[in-house]
C-alpha cells in the first residue's frame, strides 16, 4: 500500500469507485471561478482580455473551457476557427485570441478555474504537501468533486447528465474511434475523413470510462458521510472524501501527450481544433490509445471544391487524469 492519506468515496455511481490516496503522486487543485468570455473584433484581432474575479495571483492556474473551436463563414466558404492562445497575464487577466483577422462574429466562451498552489504559500488552513501543495483548503474556496461516473460500450452517442459549472473527462483505448462532448451527449467518431461520402459517426464505438466533475450549485462539495473538512466558522463545507476529488497528475500539450499512465483520462470537448481530409473539414476529436492523449476526425462540419482547408489545432496545455483514481476497474 502506498504512503498517505487513504479513501474510499461512497459515491458517485453507476461505475464502482476507486478508493484514492493523498501522496506524492497527486495534486488537488483548489475551485477559483466561473467566468464568461466574449470573443470579438477589435484592434485588427480577435481578442479578449478581462480581470479574473478572486484570483490573488498566487499559484499556477488551471483553466478548462467549454469549447476551444467553432465554424464559421469566410467569403463562400465554411471554416474552422480555434481560439490561438489562452494567457494569464501579468495583471491577473486572462487573454483569448485567435489569428484570424477577418471574422466579424461574436463567440462566448465559458471557462472553469483552478488554481495549485507552490510549496509553502499556505498561510491558514489545511494542506498536505510536498514539493509541491497536494492539497491546501481554506474558506477562500473549494476543491472539484466527481460528480458523475460510468463505463462500458459508447456505440455512436450516449447523453450524460447536467451539473453547473462541470466538465467531463474520458479513458479509452483505441485509435480508431475519438469522443466529443458538447455538454450533455458524448459522441464517438471513427477516426477518418467522410470526404468520400462516408459517415464516420454511425457505427463508432469503444469501451470508455467517463467522469463528470463540478461544484455544487452553492459552491461546496457534497457531504452526505466520509471525511469532511469544514471552514474556521464551521458553516462551509470545502472538502469531502463522499465523492473522489478533482486530482491532476500532470498536463500536457494538445497534439500529443504521453502521460506515461496506464489509463489516462483525457478533458472532451466539442472539438480541438480543425483537421481536414481531401475536401472535407471535420472537427478535432480526442483520442485515448494506450498512455497516449491525441486528436484525430469528430465530426464533418463542411464539404465542398472550395474550401478552405485549416488543419488548426490549440496551443493549450490541457489537464489529464488518472482512471485509477475514480474507478475499481482500473485498479
Amino acid at each position: 500500500m502506498p504512503t498517505g492519506a487513504y479513501a474510499v468515496p461512497a459515491g458517485p455511481g453507476p461505475a464502482k469507485p476507486a478508493g484514492f490516496f493523498f501522496n506524492e503522486n497527486v495534486a488537488i487543485p483548489q475551485y477559483i471561478t466561473t467566468m464568461s468570455s466574449r470573443l470579438y473584433w477589435s484592434n485588427n484581432k480577435y481578442a479578449r482580455t478581462q480581470p479574473i474575479p478572486g484570483w490573488d495571483g498566487q499559484g499556477e492556474l488551471l483553466i478548462i473551457p467549454n469549447r476551444l473551436s467553432w465554424m464559421g463563414d469566410f467569403v463562400n466558404e465554411r471554416v474552422t476557427f480555434t481560439i490561438e492562445q489562452i494567457q494569464v497575464m501579468g495583471d491577473r487577466s486572462l487573454e483569448l485570441k485567435i489569428p484570424y483577422d477577418f471574422v466579424a462574429e461574436t463567440q462566448d466562451f465559458t471557462f472553469v478555474i483552478y488554481k495549485m498552489l507552490p510549496q509553502a504559500n499556505r498561510g491558514y488552513g489545511m494542506s498536505f504537501y510536498n514539493s509541491s501543495d497536494v492539497l491546501n483548503i481554506t474558506d477562500a474556496g473549494t476543491i472539484g468533486q466527481c460528480r458523475w461516473a460510468w463505463e462500458g460500450n459508447i456505440a455512436n452517442a450516449i447523453s450524460v447528465p447536467s451539473f453547473p459549472n462541470s466538465f467531463c473527462f474520458a479513458n479509452t483505448n483505441s485509435s480508431s474511434v475519438g469522443l466529443t462532448y458538447d455538454g450533455s451527449t458524448i459522441r464517438a467518431y471513427n477516426n477518418f475523413s467522410d470526404a468520400d461520402g462516408r459517415n464516420n459517426h454511425n457505427g463508432a464505438s469503444v469501451y470508455a470510462r467517463i467522469a463528470l466533475f463540478s461544484n455544487n450549485p452553492n459552491g461546496v462539495p457534497e457531504h452526505n458521510g466520509g471525511f469532511n473538512i469544514y471552514s474556521p466558522n464551521g458553516q462551509r463545507c470545502v472538502f469531502s472524501s463522499y465523492g473522489a476529488p478533482f486530482i491532476v497528475p500532470g498536463r500536457g500539450q494538445v497534439g500529443s501527450i504521453n502521460t506515461g499512465l496506464q489509463y489516462p483520462m483525457g478533458l472532451l470537448l466539442p472539438s480541438y481544433g480543425g483537421i481536414s481530409g481531401g475536401d472535407a473539414q471535420h472537427m478535432r476529436s480526442l483520442i485515448i490509445s494506450g498512455s497516449t492523449i491525441s486528436t484525430g476526425f469528430g465530426a464533418r462540419m463542411y464539404r465542398g471544391s472550395g474550401i478552405t482547408v485549416n488543419n488548426s489545432i490549440i496551443n493549450y496545455r490541457t489537464p489529464f487524469l488518472d482512471a485509477k483514481n475514480y474507478f475499481d476497474s482500473a485498479r
